[in-house]
């Protein structure tokens, strides 16, 4: 099948308008060109798929791999942070739910006299006790009250673990790990129950989880510095 036969099947296929029909007219074409797909619930984040991926996947019979991985995906996050935000309001404390990719975090934890926490929410439904950051999360960020509630998915038998690290913990914990030699790769792994790299067979070496104290920070919500609602 030719280019132009291909582009002409996508368009009738997906009842898309011909770009290139506007483009000589200098209208506004009622669409983009790519399409974004909203998986699971609330804002999608990271799973645009562009016209010729979509076009790939129906017209060659692709698995759909892509897509459940991505709905997966998208559910774990949702429930990490409903789950922080849940735990948080049983607790009594006041928060705001943020959507979007520029805020920077996920919750806003305030009380009335003026303290605040920003919180972002990691989570994993595969690994036990182990997370994939971005690389930004080696350093600090200079900003006052951050911190990263690692949320623990796969236990079966129990009640998911949350993690109230602060953002200093997480950043000790990485360079702990890679011994403060990072690559150039765009994120890394934060895994408590491994020892530093290099030194795996080395049982003297305290894990990543016992040379930060994981279990001070296990359920510690009193960590963020905001009161809680008592009455």
């Amino acid at each position: 099948m030719s280019s132009f036969a291909l582009l002409t099947w996508l368009v009738r296929s997906l009842r898309l308008p011909l770009v290139t029909s506007y483009a000589t007219t200098g209208e506004t074409p009622p669409i983009a060109p790519t399409q974004s797909l909203v998986l699971g619930l609330g804002e999608q984040k990271d799973t645009k798929l562009s016209m010729l991926q979509v076009l790939k996947s129906r017209h060659t019979g692709m698995p759909k791999k892509l897509k459940v991985t991505n709905e997966k995906k998208n559910l774990n996050r949702l429930a990490g942070e409903f789950l922080v935000a849940s735990r948080l309001t049983q607790r009594g404390y006041m928060v705001a739910l943020q959507w979007g990719t520029t805020i920077g975090y996920d919750i806003l934890v305030f009380d009335k006299d003026g303290n605040v926490a920003y919180v972002e929410v990691k989570a994993t439904a595969s690994h036990p006790r182990k997370w994939l950051l971005q690389k930004k999360y080696a350093n600090l960020s200079g900003k006052r009250g951050r911190f990263i509630c690692c949320v623990d998915l796969t236990p079966q038998d129990r009640e998911p673990d949350i993690f109230v690290f602060p953002e200093a913990v997480v950043v000790e914990g990485l360079r702990y790990f890679y011994s403060g030699r990072f690559s150039e790769s765009p994120s890394y792994v934060l895994p408590l129950n491994s020892r530093p790299r290099g030194y795996t067979g080395d049982t003297s070496r305290p894990t990543v989880g016992e040379h930060v104290e994981q279990e001070k920070f296990l359920g510690w919500f009193e960590v963020l510095g905001v009161n809680a609602i008592t009455q």
